[in-house]
């Protein structure tokens, strides 16, 4: 991503590192020591709803007080709190053992709280980390019909059997299957782009908006913080099973090194820039200064 940050914005060398890029645009005065954020970003509570004298719409995706607990262990949810709204596209981050997974199975309704609850504004489709679960005949196209065959890059491939598919394939194969019929109210996804090239995952955060523009909640539960920039509008960071930081994914993905995109690395914040483009376009108009 440093490397096309500077392509993008018409600089050359491209850079090898994220630091060697800071060093560059440093020099050439296009970065201060100290990149102040944007300060026109808005804040998780300017997304509260203010329809005074109004009953709030319903909501996707609701957790109250959603606690996971087990019988020999500790708790994975802790009184988790969450609201989505239709259309709203947001990503699950945080560190391995968070709650991210276990959140994701109980908006399927595949677990249930042990205290609090999930209320659901409709179907949940569920693509968990294994395509293999989804996958269980042995042709690809007795899994999906053609269109879906032709959404997952594998026209033509209809009698493959599914096992001998690439990651990546198997992946877009199941979504595929998971995703057929008619759009449901909240859409969740389990770490999707592992497999993925930067093509597919371009074409992957294209067919979310489109499920969001229909009116669908999307739930992304992910490591890449570049496609999460790309995707999401809203992040939700998970920490020891409850809610640490909810906000504008530019606010979120800028607020601290391990969960920031490359380009807010390189950018120190600047902006509320995460991707490529975004901060090709602070450099030409010298708005990093």
């Amino acid at each position: 991503p440093a490397a096309t940050l500077f392509a993008r914005a018409g600089l050359r060398p491209p850079p090898v590192t994220v630091r060697e890029a800071r060093d560059r645009l440093r020099a050439g005065g296009l970065l201060p020591a100290e990149a102040e954020p944007s300060a026109d970003r808005a804040t998780s509570e300017q997304r509260g709803w203010r329809g005074v004298g109004r009953r709030r719409p319903a909501a996707a995706l609701e957790f109250r007080g959603v606690w996971h607990e087990l019988r020999d262990g500790p708790a994975i949810l802790r009184g988790l709190d969450l609201r989505v709204e239709p259309g709203e596209r947001v990503v699950i981050m945080g560190r391995n053992g968070a709650g991210k997974s276990t959140l994701l199975r109980h908006a399927r309704g595949l677990l249930e709280p042990t205290r609090g609850r999930v209320e659901r504004g409709g179907e949940v489709a569920l693509l968990m980390q294994n395509p293999g679960d989804y996958l269980i005949h042995e042709r690809a196209d007795q899994e999906v019909g053609e269109p879906g065959l032709v959404a997952a890059g594998l026209a033509g491939r209809g009698s493959a059997n599914p096992r001998d598919l690439s990651g990546g394939e198997r992946q877009r194969l199941a979504l595929e299957l998971v995703l057929a019929g008619a759009t449901p109210a909240v859409v969740c996804l389990d770490e999707p782009t592992r497999g993925m090239d930067r093509g597919w995952k371009d074409e992957l955060a294209a067919r979310l908006g489109r499920l969001a523009d229909d009116g669908a909640a999307v739930l992304v539960a992910t490591h890449d913080t570049e496609f999460a920039a790309q995707l999401a509008e809203r992040a939700v960071l998970l920490g020891q099973g409850d809610v640490i930081a909810d906000g504008p994914v530019g606010e979120v993905l800028t607020g601290g090194w391990h969960f920031s995109t490359d380009v807010a690395r390189v950018l120190g914040g600047a902006g509320g820039a995460l991707t490529p483009d975004q901060g090709a376009v602070l450099l030409e108009r010298e708005l990093v200064q």
